[in-house]
């Protein structure tokens, strides 16, 4: 039947399916990247939980851009907006969220998750850094049918400004 195929020519369909093979696997081949976000947040709610002392929920929404920091630009310049929600007590806490970057017509939302440590410096300055989780759950333009996931990392700068470094690995399908 191989013959009857490749008109006798075994290797022909060998090389064949050799290229597929590897058409194939380059479409699921991950990619890396990485980015710093710049945030500012632009709405907060903060409601006070009676059941322990300094324990608060907050929901909050944030705007900014993110700078690619990998080989691979990855929506450099991109405007951003963060949803987010974080339990906290004393400061510390749960948090998660979604980010939508988006340039043109390209578009990824992210759903994220982490933890909120707030500890105080030697000068009595409060000090809140969080870090966490990633999942790519949407996207659209070169980015549609976008899965990966990555880390992230940040600090807040101010009262309401924060800087999130985050790296990942992502597949478009």
């Amino acid at each position: 039947m191989l013959n009857q195929l490749t008109g006798g020519k075994p290797v022909v369909l060998t090389v064949l399916l050799m290229a597929v093979l590897f058409i194939a696997g380059q479409a699921d081949a991950q990619t890396k990247n990485a980015g710093k976000m710049t945030m500012t947040y632009t709405k907060i709610d903060s409601f006070v939980v009676a059941d322990t002392e300094n324990h608060s929920m907050i929901l909050g929404e944030s705007k900014g851009t993110n700078a690619s920091a990998g080989e691979n630009a990855f929506m450099d310049g991109a405007e951003n907006i963060i949803y987010s929600y974080a339990d906290l007590t004393m400061g510390s806490g749960l948090n998660m969220g979604y980010n939508t970057f988006t340039k043109g017509d390209d578009m990824v939302i992210v759903k994220w998750k982490g933890e909120v440590k707030a500890t105080m410096t030697e000068e009595g300055i409060p000090n809140i850094t969080f870090s966490g989780t990633f999942e790519y759950i949407k996207g659209a333009g070169q980015y549609e049918n976008i899965t990966g996931s990555g880390t992230f990392k940040g600090q807040f700068t101010s009262d309401t400004e924060y800087v999130v470094d985050w790296e990942g690995e992502y597949t478009l399908k």
